[in-house]
């Protein structure tokens, strides 16, 4: 019940909720510009690639991979980084706070999906991408 009443009727609790959908936002738009300044630099061999015959599926996946590799490594020093900032919250508070594998979970797969998004968004530009353009 403590946590219900923090959670859904405390400005606290809703301000959370505003700065973690803000973070998920503003992250697809980071990993957005970077995904499409990619495509964007390496265009002529993405065209290149077309022209001798892989298909618009092979051209996604290697833009969903630099997503994904994004993501994790992206997550990797973030994990390390909000571990390390929990310890120094529990001795500054002298409450029990835990990075739980529950928790650990869910922004993994938060970051996943927040990649794979922006790739789904980059991608818009790769599909139009007509060899005989480009050269």
């Amino acid at each position: 019940m403590e946590k219900a009443y923090w959670d859904l009727r405390t400005p606290a609790g809703f301000a959370f909720k505003i700065m973690v959908t803000m973070g998920f936002v503003i992250g697809i738009g980071i990993v957005y510009q970077i995904l499409y300044t990619n495509i964007s630099t390496h265009l002529i061999e993405f065209a290149t690639l077309k022209a001798i015959g892989h298909t618009n599926y092979y051209l996604l996946s290697i833009v969903f991979q630099q997503a994904f590799l994004l993501a994790v490594l992206g997550y990797i020093p973030g994990l390390i980084i909000s571990v390390g900032v929990y310890d120094i919250a529990t001795k500054a508070t002298q409450l029990p706070l835990l990075m739980n594998s529950d928790r650990i979970v869910f922004v993994l797969i938060s970051v996943l999906l927040m990649c794979l998004v922006s790739g789904a968004i980059a991608i818009n530009k790769l599909r139009a991408v007509d060899p005989a353009d480009i050269f």
